[in-house]
């Protein structure tokens, strides 16, 4: 019964070889962490510093904003990602998702400003853009990424 179960497990599209792309560790995690502690440790000193009634007002008023920002950043940055897999690509943000299939893409184009994450666009045989997305300043995981989509679309040409 496992051994059939894996072999199910194994021919699933999500299941086989996928790529996905997610912000770096520093933006999902340290930054909320870090306004999350400054959201506590700010206020305290501001209620302390200050003298009443202001400090109770400016302690609150503080802890609200740097903890609803922190508490936004968290969500933002941990709910996107892009990934590929052998079905097609797909970005969520935000909680939405988006894909596109392999046999609508013919062409992709990227770009890049900076040192900031690469951007993908892709057009269908119209030349139309169809979906876009990026690599959300992921350095190894988009090169890998990057390298997955290029893979897709030769074996896509090469039919």
């Amino acid at each position: 019964m496992f051994e059939n179960q894996h072999l199910i497990n194994q021919s699933t599209p999500l299941s086989g070889h996928s790529v996905e792309v997610r912000y770096p560790y520093a933006s999902r995690v340290l930054v909320p962490g870090a306004l999350t502690i400054s959201g506590v440790v700010v206020p305290v000193i501001l209620f302390f510093a200050l003298e009443s009634p202001l400090n109770f007002t400016m302690a609150a008023i503080t802890a609200m904003m740097e903890l609803a920002t922190a508490l936004s950043l968290y969500f933002v940055f941990n709910s996107s990602f892009v990934r590929a897999d052998e079905l097609g690509i797909t970005k969520s943000q935000f909680g939405k998702s988006q894909s596109v299939r392999w046999g609508e893409i013919a062409d992709m184009s990227k770009t890049q400003v900076g040192k900031g994450p690469m951007q993908l666009e892709f057009k269908d045989d119209s030349g139309q853009r169809i979906f876009q997305c990026s690599t959300l300043g992921s350095l190894k995981d988009g090169e890998k990424l990057l390298d997955f989509i290029e893979q897709k679309l030769q074996q896509r040409r090469a039919f």
